[in-house]
């Protein structure tokens, strides 16, 4: 299966929703192929209604599409080199309960959700024992054994550099 990017919110100062420019591409590879896929979206919601409005666009974008998995909500540093994105410096509470807005919006449009994260992130800067029972955890652990525990998890990332026959990730 895939999991594909359909859009983000810009970690700069206007923070701009955009869908992936290879978001509908991926989507019909995968529909033509037959191959099953969820998607993913990059959060950098500051406020409320910044969270609401993702979850909002998230839903219009997938309320059409047949996932196989869930949406998952993808947090992390938006701005790696000076960790000076929009939401880089939110508190581990802040930005937990901005991604709680999303997901349990998306949920009450009968999605199911997730949130992907490193083992680092999910430890130090999010509250997992927060996320709802049925939240989705995928863990991204570049190693040969995922040390995450602090909840079950649904999928490790062990790498970011595989290589699948007949496929051109992008």
């Amino acid at each position: 299966g895939a999991i594909i990017r359909i859009g983000y919110r810009g970690y700069s100062k206007t923070g701009r929703i955009a869908e992936d420019s290879f978001a509908k591409v991926n989507l019909r590879g995968c529909q033509e192929q037959g191959i099953p896929y969820g998607v993913y979206f990059f959060p950098c919601a500051i406020t409320t209604a910044e969270a609401i409005e993702e979850a909002e666009w998230i839903h219009s974008y997938v309320k059409d599409l047949k996932l196989s998995f869930p949406i998952f909500l993808d947090s992390e540093v938006a701005e790696a080199v000076h960790k000076s994105g929009r939401s880089d410096n939110l508190s581990k509470q802040d930005r937990t309960n901005l991604l709680l807005v999303i997901i349990n919006r998306l949920k009450s449009y009968g999605y199911q959700v997730g949130v992907y994260a490193s083992t680092s992130w999910f430890n130090n800067r999010l509250d997992v024992s927060k996320f709802p029972s049925d939240c989705k955890l995928w863990v991204a652990q570049y190693a040969s054994k995922c040390t995450f525990t602090a909840k079950p998890y649904a999928a490790w990332q062990f790498t970011s550099s595989a290589i699948c026959d007949g496929i051109n990730g992008r």
